[in-house]
């Protein structure tokens, strides 16, 4: 439904609405390095939404363009956001391309879309922990959840307060933790009890190694 939404909307407005967030790896800082220069000239655009400020710089130096081309032409760039952005995108190009035979071999709008690029070494990016908040569930149910987790977790009754310190301190010793917190009860730290590399084993599928250990994954 959200990706018909999305095609319906670029249909109406040939047009994308709105940028895909993608990661890459700048080990040394290069690109980095050239978004710093640029930033040093004034912005083309400025804007405060809410204490938020948002700038923009306009890069119009077709070296410039071409060195950010050539680093990121040969790294892969992962979807942090935008998934469904992006495979609508692809299908709204395939429609346009089909409808348009004429324009085989050109270059075309339709080919490019918006994209937020951050690299993973950059100090601002901060990546949020998921939480899943479940509502509706039958009492029964959540009284049989612990047992169920002590399979293969570890429940460690913990402050409310200390959970994503907790968390933080689990991943760095190289386990895989999420905070529970059911009602009418403390909050509880999962720990899973095999070492984190192996954790990709109690999940089917053929996702990653990287999605299967994550604790959204795991939980049953």
């Amino acid at each position: 439904k959200a990706k018909e939404d999305r095609l319906n909307l670029m249909r109406a407005t040939s047009a994308n609405p709105e940028p895909i967030f993608g990661l890459y790896e700048d080990e040394n800082g290069e690109l980095t390095a050239v978004y710093d220069r640029i930033a040093q000239g004034d912005p083309f655009l400025e804007a405060d939404s809410g204490g938020d400020v948002h700038r923009i710089w306009r890069v119009s130096d077709p070296s410039v363009v071409e060195k950010a081309r050539q680093f990121l032409a040969p790294r892969r760039v992962w979807i942090a956001d935008g998934h469904h952005r992006y495979e609508t995108a692809l299908n709204y190009r395939r429609e346009v391309r089909a409808a348009h035979p004429e324009w085989e071999g050109q270059a075309i709008a339709e080919d490019y879309l918006l994209i937020t690029l951050t690299a993973f070494e950059d100090e601002g990016l901060l990546v949020l922990p998921t939480h899943r908040l479940v509502r509706g569930v039958l009492a029964d149910r959540i009284a049989v959840l612990p047992k169920s987790l002590e399979a293969q977790f570890t429940l460690t009754s913990i402050a409310e307060g200390a959970i994503e310190a907790a968390i933080d301190a689990a991943s760095k010793r190289g386990e895989i933790a999420f905070g529970v917190l059911l009602p009418g009860s403390e909050p509880q730290l999962a720990t899973l009890n095999m070492a984190a590399d192996r954790a990709a084993s109690l999940v089917a599928g053929d996702q990653s190694d990287a999605v299967k250990r994550l604790p959204v994954t795991l939980l049953p």
